[in-house]
């Protein structure tokens, strides 16, 4: 007999009324929502049970046996993680953070969200402790975790782990709507799973799923983001005034005269040294110099950047989300897409993503999911470059500080960038084109498109032999392609340029080598890849007091990468094209250049990387008290070939944890969570363009005019004892937190020691090179992680929380056989340097 029940449903902490929770009657299709006072109503049965869950609350599951005929009240705790309970996702597993020893930082959904912005990993910056942002570098910003473990032959960067896999494409690809959570493997106990790949840091992204018994729910979001202009001014710059004094001090002591001198190749002077030759000839007065030059100091070129080549960065993003299911079945279906005007003019892109997630238990013991995710970037790059990154280029030189993109007539500035303006302004008797540049006419001039689109796909299922035992098998494919045409048209600085440079003049009439049009160059990327994994899950409890977790398995993965690039000249808005000449050689004008052939600018690659992998990690716990684990892993791939015993490389880590709140002794009230752990371990790094087999590269017949044959140059040599770099890595920590996590944390040290690194070798020059690259290499690392995070206060609509971080680290190359020239060396700090005895960074 159906018996209507009914109740309120409350915040246990607040005691304010809960609107929109779900309540279930598990195992059937009953389903109702609570009003908006909290109340609810729904039919059951005896001996049934309902469940009552809120995307902020911990689910309540209700027997209906339990109930009376008074309206129940129903309190939902806030679904806040609390520090000992959180659970984390190495790729492989997922582990409960009071029973592991590794070091791990998770950033939930809630957390993630506080950012803002279309990539994933920008929104990790400032909330994830020990990830560094590297925004010196501009745009395109390094990241790194715990510093560096190698010297650049490898790539720095941490290995992303998109839904249990490596991610091989581009993470703007990506979209920060569909992510549920991301998790930081810091230490080799948490990432050493990971094995050759895994040196750097791991960063797991979980992206959302479906989930059971849930009534469909549907969201909206949209967010817009403006970030104001960027004030240049921040930055600390020599005045202008300053700059004009030292290139005054540098011509009075003849620095300027070879270029001035220079009848080859005429390069550019710049304005100031252009009026101080003027005033040494004889051409002006010492006070026509002086005016002119006091002019030019009360400029600043930083003012015309941000007037003409910066502005409001503006994204709007929008995302639309379909979700829920029954008992046996869940799904999402999620679109979402984002709309960026960059703060370069210029520059901009949109996303337009789809996902979707289905999970099935077509029988009790058995998961069957399946995900498909598509995106397409549109991206418009056409600034010229930012302040500091346009130069001049012979000498790579930024833009002289006083230069102004228009004159007191409102014309284009014209800058000398390539050649002399004493040289460009009679060459060619008023025949050729213009020799100078303008940024602005750049913007005009140059298309820079680039369209991607990325698919992935992830199948897989879960068979549960026993209640402690289970197998699982998991495959992934990507593919990604890139189509990125660039067009310079006539006018275009790169156009005039070359078809200047191959002008044939005869002192009356002009032909042009280089046809007289635009440039047309094209890439196309491709990569397809593929990930097969089979895996046992072992997880047991022995009484009340002893619990082993285990996995063990085997996996297969293979990334192609092709792309292919050409050049082609006398292009137009009609599509129309005209052949050149590659084989033959051409005089340059006035011999700028000697005798040149032209660039075809084509270019085709493949690589192909194969990799197997066998591993196994497990956890033993004692009475929640104390924790031991241990991981193995051995790597192999076609990358190393020549000694059959350095193919493969075993990678290990072992680790103790000791719940310290959790003993007999221990009656700290105000600190009912403490927990000292420490690890060892390996990880490693590997450089995909260093093979150890000698490798040819094919160059053209057009590159060898002598004889107009295709001809092959060696590469890399061969090295047979080459291998993958290895990083041992020691952690200590302490983890805390007082009642409901109100405060919790965790105190880090730890120190790296990374060896085999790639590095730079001198040879005897009579062995046919005299340079290759060897794992020849050392380097440590050491530093602190400290994390303190508070709850000030929770409400219903309002929380108000603080994260406090605090990193540092200090690397140091301690072994490097190449002889590093030092005397008078300088550095900014911004790319690794490998000189023994100094920070790798060094400046």
């Amino acid at each position: 007999q159906q018996i209507q029940m009914g109740g309120t449903i409350f915040a246990s902490e607040t005691n304010e009324v809960i609107s929109g929770a779900s309540i279930v009657v598990k195992g059937t299709k009953n389903v109702t929502i609570a009003a908006k006072d909290g109340t609810f109503s729904i039919k059951v049965l005896p001996h049934q049970e309902i469940e009552i869950s809120h995307a902020e609350f911990d689910p309540v599951t209700i027997s209906t046996d339990s109930i009376n005929s008074e309206p129940l009240k129903v309190y939902l705790k806030p679904s806040y993680e609390l520090l000992q309970n959180a659970v984390v996702n190495t790729g492989y597993e997922k582990l409960n953070i009071s029973k592991a020893t590794g070091s791990f930082v998770k950033i939930d959904n809630n957390l993630f969200n506080r950012s803002t912005g279309m990539s994933v990993l920008s929104r990790l910056d400032g909330i994830a402790s020990s990830v560094l942002f590297d925004h010196r570098q501009g745009a395109d910003v390094p990241i790194q975790i715990r510093g560096i473990s190698t010297l650049g032959f490898a790539s720095t960067s941490p290995l992303i782990i998109l839904d249990n896999f490596p991610y091989e494409g581009d993470i703007n690809n990506i979209n920060p709507n569909d992510v549920e959570s991301v998790t930081v493997l810091k230490d080799a106990a948490a990432a050493s799973i990971w094995g050759v790949r895994a040196g750097n840091g791991v960063i797991v992204i979980t992206t959302k799923k479906g989930k059971f018994n849930q009534p469909m729910r549907f969201s909206f979001t949209t967010d817009v983001i403006t970030t104001p202009k960027q004030n240049l001014f921040l930055q600390k710059n020599m005045s202008t005034s300053d700059y004009i004094d030292v290139e005054q001090f540098l011509f009075s002591k003849g620095y300027y005269n070879s270029s001035i001198n220079n009848r080859r190749s005429f390069p550019p002077l710049s304005p100031v040294v252009e009026i101080l030759l003027q005033q040494k000839r004889n051409e002006i007065s010492e006070a026509d110099a002086s005016n002119q030059i006091n002019t030019l100091r009360n400029l600043d070129i930083r003012n015309e950047f941000e007037k003409y080549l910066y502005r409001p960065a503006f994204t709007q993003q929008y995302g639309l989300n379909f979700s829920g299911g029954g008992k046996d079945y869940s799904y999402l279906l999620s679109a979402g897409y984002d709309k960026n005007v960059a703060s370069l003019v210029g520059n901009k892109n949109d996303r337009l993503t789809l996902t979707l997630d289905n999970t099935f238990k077509p029988v009790s013991k058995l998961n069957i999911h399946f995900s498909l995710g598509y995106s397409i970037n549109n991206a418009e790059n056409n600034s010229p470059g930012s302040y500091n990154n346009i130069t001049i280029v012979p000498t790579g030189v930024p833009l002289y500080p006083y230069l102004q993109f228009f004159d007191k007539y409102g014309n284009p500035t014209k800058i000398d960038y390539f050649y002399s303006g004493n040289f460009t302004d009679t060459a060619g008797g008023g025949k050729l084109l213009d020799w100078t540049y303008n940024p602005l006419n750049e913007l005009k001039n140059v298309n820079r498109t680039s369209i991607t689109d990325a698919l992935i796909l992830n199948a897989g299922m879960q068979y549960s032999i026993s209640n402690s035992l289970s197998a699982e098998i998991k495959y992934q494919y990507q593919n990604n392609s890139t189509n990125a045409p660039s067009v310079y048209n006539v006018n275009s600085f790169e156009a005039r340029n070359l078809i200047n440079k191959f002008t044939q003049y005869d002192g009356t009439n002009i032909s042009y080598v280089v046809p007289y049009g635009g440039i047309l160059d094209a890439t196309q990327m491709s990569l397809r890849s593929y990930a097969l994994r089979g895996q046992l899950n072992f997880n047991k409890a022995f009484g009340n007091k002893n619990t082993i977790s285990a996995i063990a398995g085997a996996e297969e993965r293979e990334a192609k990468t092709q792309s292919s690039q050409y050049r082609t000249y006398g292009y137009d808005d009609k599509l129309n094209y005209t052949n050149v000449d590659y084989v033959n050689a051409y005089p340059t004008f006035d011999n700028v250049g000697g005798n040149a052939m032209i660039t075809p600018a084509n270019d085709f690659s493949s690589l192909l990387d194969r990799n197997t992998s066998f591993y196994a990690n497990a956890n033993y716990n004692y009475n929640n008290q104390f924790t031991i684990s241990g991981s193995f892993r051995k790597d192999a791939s076609n990358l190393f070939g020549v000694n059959a015993n350095q193919k493969g490389v075993p990678l290990w880590s072992a680790g103790a944890a000791w719940n310290i709140s959790n003993q007999q002794f221990y009656h700290l009230k105000a600190l009912p969570y403490l927990k000292l752990r420490a690890t060892y371990g390996y990880g490693g790094n590997v450089a995909n363009s260093v093979p150890a087999l000698t490798t040819l590269t094919y160059n053209p017949a057009s590159w060898q005019p002598i004889t107009n044959l295709p001809y092959a140059i060696i590469s890399n040599y061969p090295n047979p004892n080459l291998q993958w770099e290895k990083v041992g890595a020691l952690n200590l920590g302490l983890d805390f937190g007082t009642n409901n996590d109100r405060i919790t944390g965790s105190i880090e040290y730890y120190k790296k020691h990374s060896t085999d690194v790639l590095g730079s070798l001198q040879l005897d020059p009579t062995l046919g090179t005299s340079l290759i690259t060897s794992n020849s290499a050392e380097m440590t690392g050491h530093g602190i992680d400290i994390i303190i995070n508070s709850v000030n206060l929770r409400k219903k609509t309002f929380k108000w929380e603080t994260n406090f971080l605090l990193s540092s680290v200090h690397n140091k190359v301690t072994k490097y056989l190449f002889g590093t020239y030092t005397n008078g060396f300088t550095s900014d700090g911004r790319n690794i340097t490998p000189l023994a005895g100094y920070d790798p960074y060094a400046i």
